[in-house]
């Protein structure tokens, strides 16, 4: 009998296909019970708020001409900010100042332009959801750090770590060990260096010209050997600014990143910045391996929220197969892992990654990570974030990676920018301004993590965590943070194995996709029908 062959042009048809009951199907049984509640927040207006520009100003804390300068621009977003009727919102330390519209804003009128501060030329605020600073938190940029945002546009998050890298409230790094937190060229320069041994001065022997050369001469003569010191420590060069790449594979999409970062940021602090135009998982999977402190992939995904947006405003809940499906969905996933895969060879050992998506989809949240763990860890251990088992996996040299606890990360850097913030300001409060410790003095470290889990509305997921509309208002956006904990080896070797076998599958050239292949196999098909029927040998 003859394949079935279909008409011509089917294929327009299935990319045309509603899948709005596949969407609802599948995050039903994801949410259970939750989702009518979710469903209903993630259709009202996307909530944006006013995230200030610190390179435009922060609190004076000397008399300096420059110190003033900046007060007088913090000032200048105060008053830009009450001219526009905004009401602060939430303050952590010189980390992060936001504000949002008054009460009586109506969440459909659109968001103003931010205005330009005088002095600098700046942008006093960028605007963006809320939930989109905790990746850059969970970062914990310090000074001197070679950090990588892969796919930086529109530039929101590359301006956020521009300021904690090279702003008035950049944080050093640990002082405990200042060469592997400077960077791997740092570290092994420290590595390489040689010990000196300093001989301790006889309190007994005479000074003066000759003396101590005497005393020295009949030491080496009696044979007996100076008791010697450790090696003092090497004087401590000035760190240096570290560096920001921004990456963005789509070129006019670069251009909207370069804007913003030309507005936002001033031009010492761009000289340390580079813009590349880069796919991210094949540039990094083959080039700059071990080079990054800290990686950012902002992934690509299916836009739930946007998608049923558009659908309910102009399509009358129509969504199309081009727009969401379920095989969609589980090929965006493959192409998250991808990136993954590639930041982790770009990190060097002890550098976080920290993994983001505006996805509300599991497949593309949790388990993206899990396939990530798998890989690095050669099939080992795939435990929750914190669990005993990824930490003896990382322990005993078994994996490449471990995923650190989300809400553990986000508390040990509110600490130290909080720290930070009232040693700037002399003690004064510099906690939250929405209600915890506003106006009350130095505020309880475990009062703002309450308080900034609170308004983000951040929820514990089995990797990583969640922000979703029903809960803050704010997201969706799901965060992962992921440190590389050993060196990559070959395929078959011990430790991280699994994750060069994945960038070898992913260097290697990407078959067609699905559609594509089974369209080759119905032309082939066609014409092997056609010339049967010519030569009568049709069944």
């Amino acid at each position: 009998m003859k394949k079935q062959t279909y008409a011509k042009g089917h294929r327009g048809k299935a990319r045309l296909q509603d899948t709005s009951q596949e969407l609802e199907k599948y995050f039903k049984k994801l949410y259970g019970p939750r989702w009518p509640a979710l469903q209903t927040a993630l259709l009202k207006p996307t909530l944006h708020a006013a995230v200030a520009n610190s390179f435009v100003g922060t609190p004076a804390d000397s008399g300096d001409a420059a110190t003033a300068a900046a007060s007088s621009s913090a000032s200048s977003i105060s008053s830009a900010a009450e001219a526009a009727s905004l009401v602060p919102l939430l303050r952590l330390g010189g980390a992060l100042r936001t504000l949002r519209r008054g009460p009586g804003t109506k969440p459909s009128s659109p968001y103003p332009p931010p205005p330009l501060d005088p002095g600098s030329a700046l942008r006093c605020w960028y605007w963006m959801d809320l939930a989109s600073v905790l990746p850059v938190l969970l970062m914990a940029p310090r000074r001197g750090h070679v950090t990588l945002d892969m796919c930086a546009a529109p530039g929101g998050k590359s301006c956020l770590l521009a300021q904690r890298l090279f702003g008035p409230g950049a944080m050093l790094p640990p002082t405990t060990a200042p060469a592997a937190a400077a960077g791997p060229a740092a570290a092994a320069a420290a590595a390489e260096a040689p010990a000196v041994s300093v001989p301790v001065a006889d309190p007994s022997a005479p000074t003066g010209n000759g003396s101590g050369r005497e005393a020295g001469a009949e030491a080496s003569a009696s044979g007996s050997a100076a008791p010697v010191l450790p090696a003092p420590p090497l004087p401590r060069l000035p760190l240096g600014p570290g560096k920001l790449v921004c990456n963005e594979p789509d070129r006019q999409r670069l251009g909207r990143l370069q804007r913003v970062i030309e507005e936002y940021v001033p031009p010492t602090a761009r000289a340390h910045i580079e813009t590349l135009n880069y796919a991210g998982h094949t540039y990094w999977g083959r080039n700059q391996g071990a080079s990054y402190d800290r990686v950012l992939v902002d992934a690509p995904c299916s836009s739930d929220r946007h998608v049923m947006q558009q659908a309910a405003t102009t399509a009358r809940g129509v969504i199309s197969a081009s727009e969401w499906s379920l095989d969609g969905c589980k090929r965006i996933a493959d192409e998250q892992l991808q990136l993954c895969l590639a930041a982790m060879r770009a990190l060097r050992v002890g550098g976080r990654l920290v993994y983001s998506t505006c996805s509300i989809a599991a497949l593309q949240n949790d388990e993206v990570v899990e396939r990530l763990l798998r890989r690095c860890n050669a099939g080992g251990a795939v435990g929750a974030a914190g669990s005993a088992a990824l930490a003896g996996a990382a322990a005993g040299g078994g994996g490449a990676a471990r995923v650190l606890p989300a809400l553990e990360v986000l508390r040990s850097e509110l600490a130290v920018v909080t720290a930070g913030g009232r040693a700037a300001a002399g003690g004064a409060a510099e906690g939250v301004e929405s209600g915890c410790g506003a106006g009350q003095g130095a505020p309880d470290l475990e009062a703002v993590f309450a308080e900034c889990v609170k308004v983000m509305g951040v929820e514990v997921t089995r990797h990583g965590a969640i922000c979703l509309p029903d809960r803050g208002g704010w997201g969706p956006i799901y965060v992962a943070v992921i440190e590389k904990t050993g060196e990559l080896v070959a395929a078959g070797g011990t430790g991280g194995g699994g994750l060069v076998a994945g960038m070898e599958a992913l260097l290697r050239p990407r078959p067609e996709s699905e559609e594509e292949s089974n369209e080759d196999e119905e032309e082939e098909a066609e014409g092997e029908g056609d010339a049967a029927e010519a030569t009568g040998e049709v069944a």
